[in-house]
């Protein structure tokens, strides 16, 4: 049966896959294969969410809840919402610097999680748009790339941050979580920052990195 120790492993895996897929990213994005590109930046981002979802599910502590792992685990919409939800709880272990990365990534994330999952598709498949069909490279531009490689790589950036961070607490980790309602640490956040939420233009954060 899986445990955390398993987890804390697949934390790690999903890490360096990650890694790696935006290394391979790289090396279509500078041979002018952008679609393709687009794709592995965000199969990269998907792999940084499992790091979040595990850690969900240790911060959980229950051996029962573990039977919903591995169907989640293949969800790259619920990774990318309990990435979000965790990745707030974890923000105020932060320095400043790193407070404001992360803040960014959940910002951009949040806003574009369908647009995001439909350029992936598009970056992939012949498709049907405005009444006639079209290939990847008719649809991406480079700047849409360009956008969310400079997302994913932050991203990476601050994960290892929280993964080095988690790994080294979670015990501690484990019981704060247990006296918070996570909605409502999300909401308090959220309500917390809106100043700076509301002065940001997602995509041009992106285009400053």
């Amino acid at each position: 049966m899986m445990n955390i120790n398993d987890l804390l492993i697949g934390i790690k895996k999903s890490e360096q896959n990650a890694l790696e897929l935006i290394d391979d990213a790289e090396l279509m994005f500078y041979n002018g294969r952008y679609p393709r590109a687009f794709a592995l930046y965000q199969l990269a981002n998907e792999e940084i969410g499992k790091c979040s979802l595990m850690q969900y599910y240790i911060l959980q502590n229950n051996k029962d809840n573990l039977a919903n792992f591995l169907k989640e685990f293949r969800s790259h919409k619920i990774k990318t919402s309990y990435s979000n939800g965790i990745e707030m709880i974890i923000y105020n272990y932060l320095n400043e610097s790193n407070k404001k990365l992360l803040l960014e990534t959940i910002i951009y994330n949040s806003k574009n999680i369908e647009k995001i999952n439909n350029l992936k598709n598009y970056s992939l498949y012949t498709s049907f748009i405005e009444s006639k069909f079209m290939i990847p490279s008719e649809i991406l531009t480079k700047e849409d790339v360009e956008v969310h490689l400079n997302y994913v790589v932050l991203r990476f950036n601050i994960i290892k941050v929280i993964n080095k961070l988690f790994i080294e607490n979670y015990n501690v980790l484990i019981n704060e979580f247990s006296k918070l309602n996570v909605e409502e640490n999300v909401l308090e956040f959220l309500d917390k920052e809106k100043g700076i939420i509301d002065t940001l233009s997602y995509e041009e954060v992106f285009r400053k990195h």
